[in-house]
């Protein structure tokens, strides 16, 4: 390969990579426009689960972006106890009562919105063992993934319209950084 192609796919290269971390970063704010996430949710789970998997190399003039992830816990979001149940923002379009569910801290510290499920039963182990209380089991509920909020049409259009936009600028700043 000749010098020149090689610069010229190397600047190339570069100006991929820096598009699509500025892509991903875009991609966090979008969902976070959209969705109603706290703080904590975005940091732990949404920007940790959209990643660039692939950068891009001279021989591979490519990047690839992806989202993963497991569904959010509700407790992720704005919400509140009240008496018929929780009341939850997902989006900023409204809020909705998730009705008999309740929030709950557990031994271990993990903060969750719950729900019980199934028949009474009398607890084997736990700090009720030794009580004769019947007991429902109770599940964490869980809502959307990072993967899923990427992937919504209205998101992953504007951050597509983002990268278009962005890359002929970030390519020009290397083009001139290069020929320094």
């Amino acid at each position: 390969m000749d010098p020149i192609m090689r610069n010229v796919r190397a600047v190339l290269a570069a100006a991929l990579n820096k598009t699509g971390q500025q892509t991903v970063n875009q991609a966090v704010r979008e969902i976070a426009i959209e969705y109603r996430v706290t703080t904590s949710g975005t940091r732990s789970g949404v920007k940790k689960n959209i990643f660039v998997s692939q950068r891009a190399i001279q021989t591979s003039l490519q990047v690839v972006i992806k989202a993963l992830g497991s569904p959010l816990g509700i407790v992720k979001f704005p919400h509140r106890q009240l008496k018929n149940g929780v009341k939850v923002t997902i989006k900023q379009s409204g809020s909705k009562v998730l009705s008999h569910t309740f929030v709950a801290t557990m031994a271990s510290g993990h903060v969750g919105v719950f729900e019980r499920y199934g028949p009474k039963v009398m607890p084997t182990k736990g700090r009720y063992e030794s009580k004769s209380i019947m007991r429902q089991r109770i599940r964490e509920k869980f809502t959307v993934s990072a993967a899923s909020m990427f992937a919504s049409r209205s998101i992953s259009a504007r951050v597509l319209k983002f990268a278009e936009g962005i890359f002929p600028k970030i390519l020009q700043n290397q083009v001139e950084f290069r020929s320094k």
